[in-house]
C-alpha cells in the first residue's frame, strides 16, 4: 500500500508540474505573438501616416558641360502618393534651393514634384520611396532635381530704391506700378498668381513676411529684383527678390533681427 500510494503520489506530482510549464509555454507564446502583432500594426500604422519628422529639401539646377548652375525661380508641386490634388507649392530661390520643411509627408508612399518653368511643365520627379524607418530619426530627404538647361521663362527688373529711406517696406512695394496687394499678398497687376517674397534668398513663412513689411525700412535694403513669368501659372506670377544690407543685428528693428542672419549662398 505504501509502495502503490506513493507511486500514486508521484504520478501526481508529475501532471502538476507538466501542467504548469505547459500552461508558461502558452503564456509565452501568447505574448511573443502579441509582441509580433503589436509591431507589425505599429509598422503597418506608421506607413500609412503623414509625419513631420522628415521633409524634401534640395534644389534644381542645370547642368551644361558637366558644370552645374542654379536653376532659380521654377514652381515645384508636390503630390502626395496616389492623390491628385497638390499637397504643397514652393519656388526655387536665386540660388535654386527648395524646400518642403514644415509639410507632413508620407515617406513609404511613392511621393511625385513637378517642376515648372512659368506655366510650362518640365519635369516629374520621384523622391525615395521608403520600405522601412530611415537610419536617421529626422530631417530632410535630398531632393536635387536637375532640369533643361537655358530656360527662357521670366524676365528680370532692378527696383530703384526711394531717396526717402525711412518708408517700410510695404509702402515701398505697394508703390512699385506693377505690383498690386490683396489681403497682405501681392500680385503682379492682371495675374492671379501671387508673387513669392524672398528675403536673403529664404523663403520666410507669412508670418515672418508681416514682421519685414511693416517693420523693416528701404534703409535696410541693398537691392530688390522684381522677377515676372513670362507666362504665369495659377500658383505664380513671379517673385521678388531682396538682399539686406549687412551689419549689427542690433542696428534692425527688434522684431526682425534674425533677418541679418539669413544666408545669401548655400
Amino acid at each position: 500500500m505504501h509502495n502503490r500510494l506513493y507511486t500514486i503520489k508521484l504520478q501526481g506530482n508529475s501532471n502538476y508540474k507538466s501542467t504548469k510549464v505547459m500552461k508558461k509555454s502558452i503564456q509565452f507564446s501568447i505574448i511573443i505573438a502579441m509582441n509580433i502583432f503589436s509591431a507589425l500594426f505599429s509598422t503597418v500604422y506608421a506607413q500609412n501616416q503623414e509625419q513631420n519628422d522628415y521633409y524634401y529639401q534640395g534644389y534644381t539646377f542645370e547642368q551644361i558641360n558637366s558644370v552645374k548652375s542654379a536653376s532659380p525661380y521654377l514652381t515645384v508641386v508636390m503630390i502626395g502618393g496616389e492623390n491628385t490634388t497638390p499637397k504643397a507649392v514652393t519656388m526655387s530661390n536665386a540660388i535654386g534651393d527648395v524646400s518642403f520643411e514644415g509639410t507632413p509627408i508620407n515617406i513609404y508612399v511613392q511621393n511625385k514634384l513637378e517642376v515648372y518653368a512659368g506655366n510650362k511643365l518640365i519635369g516629374v520627379y520621384l523622391p525615395k520611396k521608403w520600405t522601412e524607418k530611415p537610419p536617421f530619426p529626422n530631417g530632410n530627404m535630398s531632393t536635387h532635381m536637375e532640369v533643361p538647361p537655358k530656360l527662357d521663362f521670366y524676365t528680370k527688373k532692378e527696383l530703384v530704391l526711394p531717396t526717402e529711406r525711412s518708408i517700410s517696406l510695404r509702402t515701398f512695394l505697394n508703390a512699385i506700378p506693377d505690383i498690386e496687394m490683396d489681403e497682405d499678398n501681392f500680385f503682379i497687376k492682371g495675374s492671379d498668381g501671387s508673387i513669392r517674397l524672398f528675403v536673403n534668398n529664404n523663403n520666410l513663412s507669412a508670418d515672418k513676411i508681416q514682421l519685414l513689411l511693416d517693420n523693416l525700412t528701404v534703409n535696410h535694403i541693398k537691392s530688390c529684383q522684381l522677377i515676372v513669368f513670362k507666362e504665369p501659372n495659377k500658383y505664380f506670377s513671379g517673385a521678388i527678390n531682396i538682399t539686406l544690407v549687412t551689419g549689427d543685428p542690433g542696428s534692425f528693428p527688434t522684431d526682425t533681427q534674425y533677418i541679418n542672419s539669413l544666408p545669401l549662398s548655400r
